[in-house]
């Protein structure tokens, strides 16, 4: 469990912001690494809270027929499980790591998953993509896997271009703290059950990760449509960029994420509690 108070000591009595630290690379390649990510985003484990979040808020955006766009979607759960829920829908999953590609095309046979394809493409180019054709696109702890703000920029840019008039974005990501105490005791809490190299790419992840006033910046001149872009309360650990509901979900969808967040473990619901209370709104950007 995190500890909170001694977080939020930490943040509140530092200083500036330090500058962010880019990864030493933007993919997942070395098999252990991908092996690790993998068992660290099962279901049922730690992160399935932060999951059944994102499915909750996404039943808000992704229509029945929609292509939908995951960046840098990584093996986690997410994408399955919206496949699952939406079998009419085109998910594309797009990564630069030829790894992480193989993992997805072999788990989307293993599931019967014929609605899940993928990109190895770099996400600020997209070039398989048309103007216009996407519904939704998603992004969920990759978009600080970007070099600099420069590819950020760029890659807000290409999301916009490649949007529907109509479609949604969804992003969900690591914002950079104040102090580095705080980052050793995030790192810490996790590697009392994760392995050790998913310990060292988280470690090195909360250092790559952008300032959320620089996230918001650079959203609102690029991405040309409403949004809301809110991070957690007191601490900027994370936050939430996300465009007004599109879809009205029928009951069925509803009762089936309910009963999942329903058989989480009570630690998991509690964690889940927070995330949709402990919420504060950074930024609404108006239509341009």
């Amino acid at each position: 469990m995190i500890p909170f108070a001694s977080v939020l000591w930490s943040e509140w009595t530092s200083g500036h912001r330090p500058i962010r630290v880019p990864e030493p690379r933007e993919t997942l390649e070395g098999e252990a690494q991908v092996a690790a990510y993998l068992k660290g985003y099962e279901w049922g484990g730690a992160t399935s809270a932060l999951t059944n979040h994102h499915l909750r808020r996404l039943a808000a955006l992704i229509r029945p027929n929609d292509t939908v766009v995951d960046l840098g979607c990584g093996p986690g759960p997410l994408l399955w499980e919206l496949a699952r829920l939406y079998p009419t829908a085109r998910f594309l999953a797009v990564e630069r790591s030829s790894r992480m590609m193989e993992q997805i095309r072999k788990k989307a046979r293993d599931l019967n998953l014929n609605n899940v394809h993928t990109a190895e493409e770099d996400v600020r180019e997209l070039p398989s993509l048309r103007p216009g054709s996407v519904g939704v696109v998603i992004s969920t702890q990759a978009l600080h896997h970007a070099g600099s703000e420069e590819d950020l920029r760029r890659t807000f840019r290409r999301v916009n271009d490649v949007l529907a008039p109509d479609g949604g974005v969804y992003f969900f990501d690591f914002g950079l703290l104040k102090a580095a105490a705080t980052r050793r005791l995030l790192v810490q809490e996790l590697a009392r059950w994760a392995p050790p190299l998913t310990v060292r790419d988280y470690a090195l992840s909360l250092d790559a990760a952008f300032p959320v006033q620089t996230v918001a910046s650079l959203a609102r001149e690029e991405i040309r449509r409403p949004f809301a872009l809110t991070a957690s309360a007191f601490v900027d650990f994370f936050y939430f960029l996300e465009t007004p509901p599109r879809a009205a979900p029928d009951a069925a969808l509803v009762a089936r994420l309910r009963q999942k967040g329903g058989a989480l473990p009570w630690r998991s619901r509690w964690e889940l509690a927070l995330l949709r209370r402990l919420r504060r709104s950074i930024s609404e950007a108006p239509p341009n």
